[in-house]
């Protein structure tokens, strides 16, 4: 037998017998007698290495062996052995030995008793081991098996174990030990492992409150907890009993649990905080001033929370920080401007203080770039369609730093008909020029494009390239919109140029800088319609390398009944207009939903706002000859901020595929950062079509929906559908139906058979309140609207509660002009939790409701809304 197996076995190191033989070993009497502490008989004790009985018979073989024993002062211990010496085993065994002298003073040897078994090899393992825990994991150090070689002869191999090198974990565990024996067999056993946990943990709660600030309305109250510790947990529990659940004081007992279920309990006053971070911080406007500095205004939702003391702006280099405090502002600030922020980027983030300037909410990291100014004038090129050479002229704004944070979008603006000479005094005039510049004697270039770079900037701080084109050239003459459109193409075809070669006049500088397949086209008045016909001249007419992602018309002409598709597609109508008093943009918004196709639609009716002063460089309000508008008019800096944060929206949506902002449809009123930055209380009445919906009704017939079911219309003192001609004030190019109620219970009814709508966001229709008699007096209108499933369910939710139909705005000839109501579906499923979204059966209104007993509405649009 090695003996090499038993290592660290015995506890006195002492030479003696190591082949069985009954010599005891040789011992001294120096075990620290004479130290103090050391009783005068205190006994030492020595045992063999191993007793080995060789092969044992069946029934057994005697174990003799010898053990030494002496004391400090020479007398005699009384010496216990088991197995005693002689006594018959029939396996291999631990042998203990104890000496005890008179005083009782003990002492202890241990030494295996080696035999060989006819048949198998076996291990025999130590006894099941008890410990208390010293930590997270415990050492615990354990005897090793006893090897039971058998009589035939052939060696076991090498005992090994799974005993965790880290310890032992509290509660039961075991370690298994496991060798080869002759033949190839695997023998093994196992020593069961308890680590025990019966000390309880600590926890002190402090005496003064604990404040716990909660940085959103969502908040779990998590942090709230005090320490506890324990010497085998690392990681105890604590829960509080009751726990706060919301913005106050809470007394509160803290209960610390470990794993092995000890616990312990303090009394504790808590403190509950709201410092809520501001919301939605994002770039309001950027300019670039005269020292070629960018300077930006940052707006946000304001900070929320009955705490929150001040808003700290912090800026960085990187979006990784550090970050390094720039102001301090009021909780209820909204904007900030950064004069000459750093070049080529800054990254900005809001951090709500509450008292003691404790930090709060902070908001996500928002990336702006330096902007700087470019620009081209090439004369005498040809342009498709244009009957004469003229100017290829561009006003550009870009990021000052295009190789590292592009390639960039690119957004093209163009102005519409507009005097193209300046004179000393007075409005722009009109002169026959081919190209850009005004030769005139005694007057300027009228700086059209120019007109639209306060948009360019804000968008170039955001990630974009702008240019804004000169059409002087194509103004003062009749119509010449298709000609407008085709000088749109001619410079996309030069930027795509500029985008992937070194051709002047920018000799590779927007090399790789510009993204043309990420293309938006702006434009305004006749502008509008020119950037409405591009996608179809576009199509027509491709280029490579260039996508068309987005179409944004404000106050456009309809002069060629262009419909706009294939791309996504918002029109802004000034109430005012005094210029396009028609409004005639929603007719190609109407005729954009004819199909339904994957690309959104918007429409947005600005009341207050005239035709010109969304052009900076368009300086006379168009009301003043033949006025629209007398009074209510919004003025300049309300209808530019609405737009520089509106397109913004819609070009974030549109070409950087980011979430629509619910206002853009209709879910929300304008924003009160846009009201805040318009410096009005802006009314805006958006239609909404989702690039993924499904029709219901476009009131073809009053008899029955687009989907084949039913329509029912009961109780109306006036019920028609109609478009055109009878529909007075109605423009629209849309057949809608026609409402009217007075006092008594009226339903309009749309059958859905068995519609599935779970997969759809939401219930989506449009209406305009009549300039009727039946509506004098009122602000808007309200009803209920009912989904009603296959099982009798129903959901009713109030118009005035998820939006609104508010009647005529002020203007010398109104139009009666449609918006969308959209209702979630998850407030339908609020209202009631068992409607069956799979299985709708039908839409309906129901009139009147309390305070609204009578009125007269133009409904169309009943879709499913995608998003």
């Amino acid at each position: 037998m090695r003996a090499s197996l038993f290592a660290g076995v015995l506890s006195l190191a002492l030479a003696g017998c190591s082949g069985g033989g009954p010599m005891p070993p040789q011992i001294t009497t120096d075990a620290g007698c004479g130290s103090m502490g050391v009783a005068s008989d205190q006994p030492v004790l020595g045992c063999p290495e191993s007793v080995d009985v060789g092969c044992l018979p069946p029934e057994g073989a005697v174990a003799s062996y010898l053990v030494s024993s002496a004391t400090c002062d020479g007398t005699t211990p009384t010496v216990t052995c088991t197995p005693a010496s002689g006594a018959a085993i029939t396996s291999a065994t631990m042998a203990t030995c104890t000496a005890t002298s008179a005083s009782g003073a003990m002492a202890t040897c241990t030494f295996p008793i080696l035999a060989r078994v006819p048949g198998s090899a076996s291990l025999s393992c130590a006894p099941a081991v008890v410990r208390a825990c010293t930590g997270r994991r415990t050492q615990v150090t354990l005897a090793p098996p006893i090897v039971n070689e058998p009589c035939e002869g052939g060696a076991v191999s090498a005992v090994t174990s799974d005993a965790p090198a880290m310890g032992f974990a509290v509660g039961p565990s075991s370690v298994t030990y496991s060798a080869i024996g002759p033949g190839g067999a695997m023998i093994g056993c196992a020593t069961p492992i308890e680590i025990v946990d019966d000390t309880s943990p600590s926890i002190t709660c402090s005496s003064a409150p604990m404040t716990i600030v909660r940085t959103a309305p969502s908040d779990v109250i998590a942090n709230a907890t005090p320490r506890a510790t324990d010497d085998c947990d690392d990681d105890v529990l604590v829960t509080l009993d009751p726990p706060p659940t919301g913005h106050g004081r809470t007394v509160t007992t803290a209960r610390a649990v470990d794993d092995a279920g000890n616990t312990a309990s303090c009394m504790l006053t808590l403190d509950v905080i709201d410092v809520f971070a501001p919301t939605g911080l994002r770039i309001v406007s950027a300019s670039l001033g005269a020292d070629g500095a960018t300077d930006v205004t940052l707006g946000w939702g304001a900070s929320g929370g009955a705490d929150a003391a001040n808003i700290a702006v912090e800026r960085a280099a990187s979006s990784a920080g550090p970050f390094a405090e720039i102001a301090r502002l009021p909780a209820t600030a909204t904007t900030f401007t950064d004069d000459a922020m750093p070049s080529p980027r800054a990254y900005y983030r809001l951090v709500a203080l509450g008292p003691s300037s404790l930090r709060g909410g902070q908001t996500s990291v928002l990336r702006v770039l330096a902007i700087q100014d470019d620009g081209y004038e090439l004369a005498s090129e040809t342009v498709p369609s244009v009957p004469f050479p003229t100017t290829l002229y561009g006003v550009v704004r870009v990021p000052t730093e295009l190789g590292t944070d592009g390639p960039f979008p690119l957004v093209v603006f163009l102005h519409g008909n507009h005097g193209n000479c300046r004179p000393a005094t007075g409005d722009d005039e009109c002169a026959d020029t081919t190209e850009h510049a005004c030769t005139e004697p005694g007057f300027t270039t009228t700086p059209n494009a120019e007109g639209y770079v306060y948009l360019m900037e804000t968008l170039a701080a955001s990630g974009y390239v702008a240019v804004s084109l000169s059409a002087n050239a194509l103004n003062c003459r009749d119509d010449f919109i298709p000609e407008r459109t085709q000088l749109i193409l001619e410079h996309l075809r030069r930027w795509q140029r500029w985008a992937s070669t070194d051709e002047a006049p920018f000799t590779g500088r927007y090399r790789g800088a510009v993204d043309m397949s990420r293309v938006a086209v702006v434009g305004h008045s006749r502008g509008g319609e020119a950037v409405s016909q591009v996608p179809a001249a576009l199509s027509a007419t491709p280029i490579a390398g260039v996508s068309l992602a987005s179409v944004f018309a404000v106050a456009p002409t309809d002069y060629h009944d262009n419909t706009p598709a294939g791309v996504p597609y918002a029109v802004l109508l000034p109430s005012c207009d005094a210029d396009v008093t028609t409004l005639e943009g929603l007719r190609m918004y109407d005729r954009g939903l004819a199909s339904v196709e994957p690309f959104a639609r918007a429409q947005v009716l600005v009341v207050g706002a005239n035709h010109n002063f969304f052009n900076t460089e368009w300086r006379f309000d168009d009301n003043l000859s033949g006025p629209v508008c007398t009074s209510g008019l919004v003025g300049p800096p309300a209808q530019r901020g609405m737009l520089e944060i509106a397109l913004a929206d819609w070009l974030a949506a549109t070409v950087l595929d980011r979430p629509t902002a619910p206002y853009l449809r209709n879910e929300e009123g304008s924003p009160p950062l846009m009201d805040f930055w318009a410096g009005a209380d802006l009314d805006l009445r958006w239609s909404y079509a989702s690039p993924d919906r499904v029709i219901i009704d476009r009131f073809a017939s009053l008899s029955s929906t687009e989907t084949g079911q039913p329509s029912t219309f009961t109780g109306f003192t006036a019920t028609t559908d109609c478009a055109g001609a009878c529909a007075g004030s109605f423009p629209h190019l849309a057949r809608a139906a026609r409402l009217a109620w007075q006092d008594a219970m009226a339903s309009a009814a749309f059958g859905l058979g068995a519609l599935d709508a779970s997969t759809h966001a939401a219930l989506s229709l449009r209406f305009a309140s009549r300039i009727a008699t039946i509506n004098r007096g009122l602000l808007d209108h309200d009803f209920t609207i009912r989904v009603s499933d296959t099982s009798g369910h129903t959901a009713d939710v109030l118009v005035s509660t998820v939006g609104r139909v508010p009647v005529a705005y002020t203007s010398r000839s109104p139009a009666e002009i449609l918006s969308t109501v959209r209702v979630r579906v998850e407030r339908l499923t609020e209202v009631s939790p068992a409607l069956d979204l799979h299985h709708l059966s039908s839409i309906a209104l129901l009139m009147p409701v309390a305070g609204h007993t009578q009125g007269s509405v133009w409904m169309t649009d009943v879709e499913l809304s995608g998003d």
